[in-house]
């Protein structure tokens, strides 16, 4: 088959990482498979893209949404044209295809506007959660009402969707994300040695609200206040957190693939902070590293079970997120047997199931 994925930006995230994995896995398996995105080259050399892609460059935009975002963000007229400009450029370049992918809001706009292809809307997200800008909203509102064929990440997204579009629900499939158990297993290195009187808990750093990032910090300032034998690293994928000196914590920066599973490894604890996820990759990727998890609900009800394979509190609820965290330092035989668990859980999120499941929905349409 010809498949095609539509971005609207491939810079390095959680979203993307899966998107060209899946990319590439499709690929290794004989179909001819394009990427069609904004942005700029350097954008891409996170990874390494096995089909076609078909870079739209809009340097103008480009410098001005990303350098001045803090200005033009006040400014929906210029923020809406740049949008309807890309959503054009998009649908314009999207090559003839078998199957095409829309995997933002935007970009559902695009694919259904290009008549190309088997329309499909890979969601990884209930997007009008994560938007204050009422424009962004109400796009990301409107492109669950297109005419694809929808598939997403996680039971919870599935329900957020199918009962916005209640009574004419259509098929919404769900994908559930998977780990690279090549990259992301347990591993050693000189890099992240651990001190021997130290417990290391390990958090991703976002600077989104939803993210919880704010809320990590407030919980380990209690369990800093409770304990003296604990470490803090936060990985990010830039260096733009502000730095809280009330809460001590190493910032590793740009990390990905092997080294990423090396700092995950090291961790005897890894938080997922966040108010609402859809199938975070950051809890599947510490199971696969022997840590133990603490979480959040919602969109983790797929793969985290609260005393089973991982801590599961409320969100927003830092005493909640904290008390976890120090039961499962004091507790090692509980830490132990959510490690363990968390591997017999991995097995299920395989890209091989991810692969045959996705190929089947496509061949079907």
């Amino acid at each position: 088959m010809k498949i095609n994925f539509t971005l609207l930006w491939s810079s390095l995230g959680g979203g993307t990482k899966i998107l060209f994995q899946l990319a590439n896995k499709l690929t290794d398996r004989g179909h001819q498979v394009s990427l069609v995105t904004l942005g700029e080259s350097k954008d891409l050399n996170w990874f390494q893209f096995k089909g076609k892609i078909i870079r739209i460059p809009i340097p103008l935009y480009e410098r001005a949404i990303r350098k001045y975002n803090a200005i033009f963000k006040h400014h929906p007229d210029f923020r809406g044209k740049f949008y309807l400009n890309a959503l054009y450029e998009i649908a314009r370049r999207i090559p003839d295809c078998d199957i095409n992918i829309a995997t933002y809001a935007i970009t559902a706009f695009s694919v259904l506007l290009s008549g190309k292809g088997k329309p499909f809307y890979y969601i990884q997200h209930y997007e009008p959660m994560t938007y204050r800008d009422p424009f962004f909203k109400k796009i990301a509102e409107m492109s669950y009402f297109l005419p694809l064929q929808k598939i997403v990440n996680s039971s919870w997204l599935q329900n957020q969707i199918c009962n916005q579009l209640r009574p004419n629900v259509p098929t919404v499939c769900v994908l559930p994300s998977a780990v690279d158990t090549k990259t992301f297993s347990v591993r050693q290195s000189r890099e992240f040695l651990k001190p021997s009187n130290k417990k290391r808990v390990v958090c991703m750093g976002k600077t989104e609200d939803w993210k919880g990032f704010k809320d990590a910090i407030a919980a380990m300032k209690i369990v800093f206040s409770k304990r003296d034998d604990v470490e803090f690293y936060v990985y990010a994928f830039k260096n733009n957190l502000a730095k809280d000196t009330a809460v001590p914590y190493k910032l590793i920066t740009n990390i990905q693939g092997e080294r990423l599973a090396e700092l995950l490894s090291s961790a005897d604890i890894v938080i997922i902070p966040s108010w609402f996820e859809s199938s975070p990759l950051p809890g599947l990727e510490a199971m696969a590293c022997g840590a133990a998890l603490v979480t959040t609900r919602y969109g983790t009800e797929d793969f985290a079970f609260n005393r089973k394979n991982s801590l599961v509190v409320r969100p927003r609820r830092i005493e909640d997120l904290a008390n976890a965290i120090i039961e499962l330092l004091e507790n090692d035989e509980m830490r132990l047997k959510l490690i363990e668990h968390g591997f017999q859980t991995i097995k299920e999120f395989t890209w091989d199931k991810a692969v045959d499941k996705i190929e089947k929905i496509f061949k079907n349409a």
